[in-house]
Order: C-alpha cells, then sequence, then structure tokens
C-alpha cells in the first residue's frame, strides 16, 4: 500500500531500479519517464544498482532531452540507497530477486513493481498489472497515481 501522506521532503524521493539485465528492465523504465515531463522536475529522482553502460547512456540522454534531474547513486556497503526514498520504483523480467524488495519492506517504503512474464512465486497482489510491465506510457500513468497526492 502507497503512503498518501506528504514525503519527509521538499520533494518526494523515487529510487528507481537501474538494473539491465536477463531481469532487470532499467532502460524500460527509463523510457517511461519521458511520459512525466509534466511533473518530473517536482521530484527526486535516483537510480542505483547500475552496472550497465547503457542505462549510463539513456540517463544522459532523458538529462539532455528533458533537462530531467536524475542522479545514479553508487552503491556503497556503507549507507542504503533506500534510505530516505519516498518510493521505489522497478521493471524486471520473470524474477525479482536482483531488487532490493526486503530492503524496501524492512524501511516501510512503498514499492511500485512491474514484472514482464512473472514467475509464479510472483503472482500476487504487489506485481503490477501486466500491460503496463510492456508499455512505458501505462507505467507512467501507474508512477504518477501513486505521486500524485505528493506534487
Amino acid at each position: 500500500m502507497v503512503n498518501d501522506s506528504k514525503p519527509r521532503s521538499g520533494r518526494p524521493v523515487i529510487v528507481l531500479d537501474g538494473t539491465e539485465s536477463v531481469y532487470g528492465r532499467a532502460l524500460f523504465a527509463i523510457s517511461a519517464l519521458y511520459w512525466c515531463a509534466e511533473w518530473l522536475a517536482n521530484v527526486e529522482f535516483r537510480l542505483i544498482d547500475v552496472s550497465d553502460e547503457d542505462v549510463l547512456l539513456a540517463v544522459a540522454v532523458l538529462r539532455a532531452d528533458m533537462g530531467a534531474d536524475l542522479e545514479v547513486r553508487p552503491s556503497s556497503k556503507d549507507f542504503s540507497p533506500l534510505g530516505d526514498a519516498d518510493l521505489y520504483v522497478a521493471a524486471a523480467f520473470r524474477s525479482a530477486q536482483h531488487l532490493r524488495l526486503s530492503e524496501a519492506a524492512y524501511g516501510k517504503i512503498p514499492v511500485l513493481l512491474a514484472m514482464q512474464f512473472p514467475d509464479a512465486e510472483y503472482i500476487n497482489g504487489s506485481v503490477l498489472r501486466q500491460r503496463a510491465a510492456f508499455e512505458p506510457k501505462l507505467f507512467a500513468e501507474e508512477l504518477y497515481a501513486i505521486v500524485k497526492p505528493w506534487l
């Protein structure tokens, strides 16, 4: 369940999984941000767990195209990249094992998860409707529905 109360800081902090791999779909999630142009400047986006150069390139293009304030945070053993997040967002294929879902649950951080062709263990109420896992515009609309009360 998403917390409708105002975020702790001035702008909501949205942490986006930056994994592009067999399971991670960071490029899909970044492409959805183009549909968020109207409100993107009102939130603080952070990408975490980025290890693919194509993801860094996509972030640079998004910044150039839209002037988006999108920070790439390196992994650290000293602090959690979810520490002050208001929302954790991810897109995945089949499995979410690579995600920080346990860490988000521990920190009581709501999660927006879109999963393409989920394995049976992930089919439950926490997985976004499947169309939004394939259509960036629908994914962006789901994200906006969560963020709208904070803006």
